[in-house]
């Protein structure tokens, strides 16, 4: 299956930029790529194959239109964006089969440590699954006691390395909770029904991070300097990111966000490249942490 899924993904990512490709540029392409074809064509029924299984096991619909010519599309290209599971699972997929082609120098790859999640991150998403509510026993970092919560696990999120829970409590407010924190977990039998309203996207669409500190949503604009813009317009802090003016040895860029300590921290992490031009409550909050920094080492 490893060769299946690398084609898959050769497929997806071929189809994402083109947009449209009839089976002969879609052939012609593959021939072109001695690395996925082995000089051996691609023929209808091999590529069908390969049409089922985006289809059944990563939920990617490659189908056939009919407009001016024959050719074949992503129809639900929502399951590309870059959050999305079908993606993420086909990537990682095909980044092992990438790596198992190259075991033999594997002293000279490098990688960063993903978490499993362990026992616990299976009995989330069971219970998310089944939709039954957990109950669990959390230690924060900074307070020492455990505290039991029971909980409505409405999703689970990957982020920096780390595996969290965003659960609703009995006061009805969703909080997010570390998975590698949670002491004891327990399936209970009572069930839950999800709010009709929620979507795990749009709760975290509006934070850097994973915290959603319930502020409003403020336009936030920095000046970037040096070579720190080229930086940002490859790898943007947030999705909503514009480039809205430039100087000398300057770029400015706006994002809207709700504020929160990941958003700080991550224009500290810029240091002098960065500069904080509006609110006035964000550029406060940056003099404040900059301030403490400064003190720590005084």
């Amino acid at each position: 299956m490893s060769k299946v899924y690398r084609s898959c993904r050769w497929i997806v990512e071929k189809l994402t930029k083109h947009q449209r490709l009839s089976f002969d540029e879609i052939n012609e392409m593959w021939m072109e790529d001695d690395d996925i074809s082995n000089g051996a064509e691609l023929n209808k029924r091999t590529f069908h194959r390969y049409q089922e299984v985006l289809k059944d096991v990563f939920g990617i619909k490659v189908v056939s239109r009919i407009g001016g010519d024959y050719a074949y599309v992503i129809s639900n290209r929502d399951a590309l964006s870059d959050e999305s599971m079908p993606l993420f699972m086909l990537n990682t997929l095909s980044v092992n089969e990438n790596l198992r082609a190259c075991y033999h120098i594997r002293e000279r790859i490098r990688l960063e440590h993903v978490p499993s999640g362990g026992e616990n991150l299976v009995k989330v998403f069971k219970a998310m699954s089944d939709n039954r509510m957990l109950e669990v026993d959390h230690l924060k970092y900074e307070k020492p006691e455990l505290k039991h919560f029971i909980m409505e696990p409405y999703c689970a999120v990957l982020y920096n390395q780390r595996w969290y829970v965003l659960g609703k409590l009995e006061n009805g407010k969703l909080y997010t909770f570390s998975i590698d924190r949670m002491k004891k977990m327990v399936i209970s039998e009572k069930r839950f029904v999800m709010d009709e309203g929620f979507c795990a996207s749009a709760y975290f669409d509006d934070i850097i991070g994973i915290y959603n500190s319930g502020r409003p949503k403020e336009k936030v604009i920095f000046r970037a300097f040096g070579t720190e813009p080229a930086y940002l317009r490859d790898l943007p802090l947030h999705h909503s990111q514009k480039e809205i003016g430039s100087g000398d040895g300057y770029s400015d860029f706006m994002i809207e966000v709700r504020p929160n300590n990941e958003l700080i921290a991550s224009l500290l992490y810029q240091r002098k490249r960065v500069k904080v031009l509006s609110p006035a409550s964000i550029v406060e909050e940056m003099k404040a942490a900059a301030t403490e920094i400064k003190d720590l080492y005084e």
